[in-house]
């Protein structure tokens, strides 16, 4: 086989690539090494996540109302 060929693959650097799967770890770990900077950031994304779902609720509950009729003036 040519030898320049198989150097020139992109699959000659599969083995020294790390994928996200591979480099991900679970929040149990940060818990363990980082236990008040977890906490925040969990607590940050559960209040995000609560003021998503109420403006979510707000819009929904907007687009249900009917909406105002406009008054009519008379001249």
């Amino acid at each position: 086989m040519d030898k320049a060929f198989e150097l020139s693959k992109r699959e000659r650097f599969d083995s020294l690539l790390l994928r996200k799967d591979e480099l991900s770890r679970s929040n149990d770990y940060y818990h363990k090494i980082h236990p008040i900077e977890a906490a925040a950031v969990d607590k940050n994304l559960a209040d995000a996540a609560a003021a998503a779902e109420a403006k979510k609720k707000a819009a929904a509950a907007k687009a249900a109302a009917p909406a105002p009729a406009a008054s009519q003036e008379s001249s």
